[in-house]
């Protein structure tokens, strides 16, 4: 099980490296109007959830998803690496390609790549999901029901209480009308 805390192996980022750079060399030749200026790319590892790379032309920048990667190693570099480099190439060749996944972006995999690269990967994902904390909810009582509050109303009703001698809060219960003002501690909400 990988995290995005693991290390990448050195001969894969070396991997990664080589394969870009193999797919820039095949667009070098099928579009040499793109010229030398597709060396050097910035590759890196910081993608996070459930996307498995992303390219930016612009920035000639490609981004990978480390979990993803380690989990799936040589799909990544025989099918990610080409799709992305496509969009590079594409962003240089077309400029004004309107769809990232458009019929420029087919022609630039059908040529360089001899047949069309799927748009999404198939990889399990459940490593790669980003975890969302709980809520954290402050719980409180009035004479008839229990109320759970944010942090910022937790502080208003809080300062209201000490303004108050802790009679008054600052809410009222719309079932009963009494000040909601007894506190019952904290409480986590999955989301």
């Amino acid at each position: 099980m990988a995290t995005y805390n693991d290390k990448i192996p050195n001969k894969i980022i070396e991997r990664v490296h080589k394969k870009v750079h193999e797919c820039l060399k095949k667009a070098r030749v099928k579009f040499p109007g793109i010229g030398d200026f597709c060396f050097p790319v910035r590759i890196t590892f910081d993608k996070k959830g459930v996307v498995s790379a992303t390219a930016d032309s612009r920035q000639w920048h490609l981004n990978f998803n480390r979990v993803l990667l380690l989990e799936n190693t040589e799909d990544v570099i025989k099918n990610t690496i080409p799709h992305e480099v496509a969009h590079l190439v594409t962003g240089k060749v077309f400029p004004r390609a309107k769809q990232s996944h458009g019929k420029e972006w087919r022609l630039v995999c059908k040529t360089l790549y001899g047949c069309e690269l799927s748009r999404c990967h198939s990889y399990s994902v459940e490593n790669a999901r980003i975890r969302k904390r709980p809520l954290t909810r402050h719980v409180y009582h009035c004479g008839c029901a229990l109320h759970l509050f944010t942090k910022g109303e937790h502080e208003k009703t809080q300062h209201r209480l000490e303004l108050s001698d802790g009679k008054r809060g600052a809410y009222a219960c719309g079932k009963c009308n009494q000040s909601i003002n007894e506190y019952w501690g904290e409480t986590e909400i999955k989301r």
